[in-house]
């Protein structure tokens, strides 16, 4: 968990930056990037999510 609350903190950090670029998180599978981006997504009003990996229905 203490790699997953540093991670969330540096994200808040970008999502606070008034410069930030766009995110993609990347990594091998079963680490917890969908969790990590569900728990920033808890800080915000609005929050669309895009898995490019998945193909289209």
């Amino acid at each position: 968990m203490i790699k997953k609350r540093r991670a969330l903190q540096d994200l808040m950090q970008w999502a606070e930056s008034p410069n930030r670029k766009p995110l993609l998180i990347r990594g091998a599978r079963q680490v917890g990037k969908s969790t990590l981006v569900r728990m920033l997504a808890s800080n915000f009003d609005h929050f669309i999510k895009l898995n490019a990996e998945k193909p289209a229905a």
